[in-house]
């Protein structure tokens, strides 16, 4: 209680109801004055990373980076190798078909009164003691075909009426699509000079080139004894006909070894029957081109087969 009379300033002063806390900044702006705590407060504030933490963030950031580096590689590679075989396999369906479609044009011959035969012929290359038979002919009318549509024919074919596929001798890892249109010569398939004709044809500026398939697989034939070494394409064509000439010749029509011979279908009667040749083909064709990115295995390929049949009657 204030005494009357008593000034103001002798008043005692009241305690504040909010005391200052001793950690609580002063007005004054140097250091020394803070409390301990507060000065290690501020030293861990203005203190930056250690080597040792440098050295962690640094390895941490490396392994990230090869661990991700790494999945995208292995999704490029898979990527990579899905559209190989797509590729691959788009150019060996379209080749076959290719393929199918010339020999179901292919015409019928029967030249002075010989058996009908079919106008195909296979062609080997020969090296060493062995015959690569990677080249087929076939007597269709030209790259638009339509032979089959004339019946049998009493002539023999013009070179500008064949359609031959092998390999390009220039570059053996394309498969190639011939045609002869300004040769107008006649040539037998009963010649003795019909393959190496054909041979040299396809080395010739006449001849006009088709490319089917650029990823053929190549294999290198080493030297041997007196024989060079060789680049072959792996592309094998075979030809085989039922029944064979020979067993038609060693039987009597009309006689029961006549009608036990494999004709087609089994139509056979006393003097006639149906025959079938029969073309078969092996393609091998790489799931990734030579020399493209990733190739560790420029070997790896994919192997494609396909038959085509070509049915005629024999007669007597």
């Amino acid at each position: 209680m204030r005494q009357r009379g008593a000034p103001r300033s002798a008043l005692p002063l009241k305690a504040s109801r909010f005391p200052r806390s001793r950690y609580a900044p002063t007005s004054c702006s140097n250091s020394w004055l803070l409390s301990p705590v507060s000065q290690r407060h501020v030293a861990a504030q203005q203190a930056g990373f250690t080597l040792v933490e440098l050295v962690m963030s640094l390895a941490t950031t490396a392994l990230v980076i090869v661990v991700l580096g790494g999945l995208i590689m292995a999704v490029h590679r898979a990527r990579e190798h899905t559209y190989g075989l797509e590729d691959a396999t788009t150019q060996a369906r379209a080749t076959l078909e290719r393929i199918r479609f010339m020999i179901s044009q292919a015409g019928l011959q029967a030249v002075n009164g010989q058996p009908i035969q079919p106008g195909l012929a296979i062609i080997p290359h020969r090296w060493g003691v062995l015959d690569m038979p990677d080249v087929l002919v076939v007597w269709s009318g030209g790259r638009q075909g339509g032979l089959a549509d004339n019946g049998v024919l009493d002539r023999e074919p013009l070179i500008s009426e064949l359609i031959v596929y092998g390999p390009d001798p220039a570059a053996p890892q394309r498969l190639v699509e011939f045609a002869f249109p300004s040769q107008t010569g006649e040539l037998s398939f009963q010649a003795s000079s019909f393959d190496s004709t054909i041979l040299s044809l396809l080395e010739s500026s006449a001849a006009e080139k088709l490319v089917l398939c650029d990823r053929v697989r190549v294999s290198q034939l080493n030297a041997y004894g007196w024989f060079a070494a060789a680049t072959q394409a792996n592309v094998r064509f075979q030809l085989e006909t039922t029944p064979a000439a020979g067993a038609i010749a060693a039987t009597s029509p009309g006689s029961p070894e006549w009608f036990a011979l494999p004709w087609a279908q089994g139509v056979v009667s006393r003097l006639n029957g149906l025959r079938q040749t029969t073309v078969q083909v092996e393609l091998q064709v790489l799931t990734r081109p030579p020399g493209g990115p990733f190739d560790d295995h420029p070997d790896r390929s994919l192997p494609f087969y396909d038959s085509v049949s070509r049915r005629h009657v024999y007669r007597e």
